[in-house]
């Protein structure tokens, strides 16, 4: 029998077999509702962002008209003068965003567990609450929707093992694989075309998911290379089972065995293994709820409130040198009231020393995880996905860098400014805007 002839009785088999056809059907109608996930997800982030928008337009509007009107401030509140560099960088909406790619339809990764906006101010820190809420209720990590490379990493090799498992095994069953055998004459080609058949079939529709989903998505002219790998990871990882599903369903003794083979395959790959993994991550690097890095702060931010002011301003001399040549900084004294606008640089300092401290765990924990990739292959493939989608751990720890360097600016501003006794008229408030909303989205 040439190729053609096995892949149309294949097929007539294929859809004579109603587990095969129900199977198939409800794969696919898991990983339409995975992508319906991902899509979800996306669209809710940029409506949020949008909203953001909105809300930084009218503040930035508002701020504008006290500038216009005069009043430099809330009428209800008369000491905020906007005209004072602490209160102008106070005021101004700067956001940090991580604008969400449109490859997170296929893995949502950690976009449901890391922020993907902040409104920095010179106060905050890349550990914020507001902006890592899983470090205030860890548990939300173990709660998670289904995406697209879950599906596609654990539930389509299921899938495969129900379309396979009997190729040649029913056969064998039957004791009739002798007499296919004196027809075909060569039965490890017959085995082959007849597994390729499924295989194909699976491939094809993941892979027309794939691009469907980006065509809808217009990821195909901003992501090309990215979906290109994604679909090269799909192909590879199906290559891979059928190699695997040929080789068992041509050395197996039935349908039965070939079924327990596979199976047991899958539950070593898809389930122990990271099991295993995930356990030994949890032993050598327990999960945090970030208790050193709040008792440090707490302390040390706590101990600074109690200095006298010259120990105050020695500090801040010696963060930034160039205090030195300002109007306050040129004398023997510094007016407490201008060490209290300022106080927020001392804290931004303590806040990144005890930042140090988790961001060593996160790459002591990532380091493991990439070193356990060789014996644990689905956890390094999803986290392939992820790094695709853009949705990986360090994605989101290039957007806390860039919210550190935007705070450190802040900072830095506001203090040389306040210390040189800057008056801050619109022109310049508008130059805050711009400076600090220019490079604010990053992925």
């Amino acid at each position: 029998m040439n190729a053609k002839a096995i892949f149309l009785v294949e097929g007539r088999h294929f859809w004579r077999t109603k587990f095969k056809v129900w199977s198939l059907l409800l794969f696919l109608a898991a990983t339409a509702y995975a992508l319906f996930n991902g899509h979800s997800l996306y669209r809710k982030q940029l409506q949020e962002l949008a909203r953001i928008e909105q809300e930084r337009s009218k503040s930035l509007t508002k701020v504008l008209a006290w500038f216009e009107e005069g009043t430099y401030g809330p009428e209800d509140r008369p000491w905020i003068k906007v005209s004072e560099p602490f209160w102008a960088i106070w005021f101004n909406p700067a956001y940090a965003i991580k604008t969400p790619s449109p490859l997170m339809v296929f893995s949502i990764g950690q976009a449901e567990q890391y922020g993907y906006y902040k409104r920095s101010t010179t106060w905050s820190s890349v550990y914020d609450n507001d902006l890592l809420p899983e470090f205030s209720n860890p548990e939300t990590e173990a709660a998670g929707n289904l995406d697209f490379a879950f599906a596609v990493l654990f539930l389509m090799p299921l899938l495969l093992v129900i379309l396979t498992f009997n190729v040649g095994g029913l056969e064998q069953d039957a004791l009739m694989l002798p007499i296919v055998h004196a027809q075909v004459r060569n039965l490890n080609r017959w085995f082959l075309l007849r597994l390729s058949f499924y295989f194909l079939l699976v491939l094809v529709l993941v892979i027309g998911l794939v691009l469907g989903t980006s065509l809808y998505m217009g990821a195909l002219k901003t992501h090309v290379s990215n979906i290109g790998l994604i679909m090269l990871l799909i192909t590879l990882y199906v290559i891979c089972w059928f190699v695997l599903c040929l080789v068992i369903n041509r050395r197996g003794e039935g349908s039965h065995q070939n079924a327990l083979f596979l199976v047991s395959c899958w539950l070593i790959v898809g389930v122990l293994l990271p099991g295993a993994a995930h356990l030994d991550l949890t032993l050598r690097h327990p999960g945090s709820y970030m208790t050193p890095y709040l008792d440090v702060v707490r302390q040390k931010n706590n101990a600074m409130y109690e200095l006298p002011n010259d120990t105050l301003v020695a500090r801040m001399r010696a963060l930034y040198p160039e205090l030195n040549q300002t109007m306050h900084g040129k004398g023997s004294s510094v007016n407490p009231e201008v060490v209290s606008y300022c106080f927020s640089a001392l804290i931004n300092a303590s806040n990144k020393e005890a930042a140090a401290w988790v961001d060593q765990e996160a790459a002591s924990r990532n380091a493991f995880i990439a070193r356990s990739a060789w014996w644990n292959p689905l956890s390094f493939l999803q986290n392939r996905f992820n790094v695709l989608a853009e949705t990986d751990y360090h994605a989101y720890a290039r957007f806390r860098q860039n919210i550190q360097a935007m705070i450190d600016g802040q900072v830095e501003t506001m203090i040389l400014e306040t210390w040189d006794g800057r008056q801050v008229d619109r022109e310049h408030f508008i130059y805050y805007t711009n400076t600090w909303n220019d490079n604010v989205i990053t992925h």
